[in-house]
């Protein structure tokens, strides 16, 4: 196998673990604010660590780059036939830079907590709303559908399909419930009048 996709999955593994561990914070506003807040804090005390946030960016760094040198790699004659691992791979990639750009602005320029009620504050407001709802479900489906392309080569042909439609769905759950509880349509969410300022719309 290439190295460089050796460093491919390599980086893969630690962001599946972290975007999971994430994805699951959010999930847990089910059991209200506080709940989610209190995970969070705890798993900050890793990922915010400086090495853990160093590591972190490199994984990140590494998977971008590798992605798109698999991306470039991959005939075009084969490339019909991985055009869901291929444009869930670019969206991912596009979500990472941008998503990853607007937390570290956030804490660093307008010296923001990056925390629910950030996250929660462009699904609140109706201008913003119209972007950030098909921008994060697509994030979520996008990483599901990438790892779950990835792993059906591992399958059986017989069973590549429906383990990657069941992925999709799952993801669909996950991305209508954090949408539901973030927009504030499960519970009432406050708009704080820090968090206002990070609008752009």
């Amino acid at each position: 196998m290439h190295r460089i996709k050796k460093i491919h999955r390599f980086a893969s593994i630690g962001l599946v673990l972290f975007i999971a561990l994430h994805l699951f914070n959010h999930l847990l506003a089910w059991g209200g604010i506080g709940l989610h807040q209190s995970f969070m804090e705890d798993f900050r005390l890793i990922y915010r660590h400086p090495i853990g946030e160093g590591i972190l960016f490199l994984l990140i760094i590494a998977q971008i780059v590798s992605g798109i040198w698999q991306i470039k790699q991959i005939p075009k004659a084969e490339r019909a036939q991985n055009r869901l691992q291929i444009y869930s791979g670019l969206y991912l990639i596009f979500f990472l830079l941008a998503h990853t750009s607007a937390v570290q602005m956030a804490r660093y320029l307008s010296e923001l907590d990056t925390n629910f009620y950030f996250a929660s504050i462009v699904l609140l407001d109706h201008s913003s709303r119209i972007f950030f709802i098909p921008y994060y479900s697509l994030g979520i489906l996008a990483f599901f559908a990438h790892i779950g392309t990835g792993l059906s080569w591992y399958l059986p042909r017989r069973y590549r399909q429906a383990f990657l439609w069941s992925l999709i769905g799952l993801a669909l759950i996950v991305a209508l419930s954090i949408i539901a509880l973030f927009s504030g349509w499960v519970y009432e969410v406050p708009r704080l009048a820090d968090y206002e300022k990070a609008l752009i719309f």
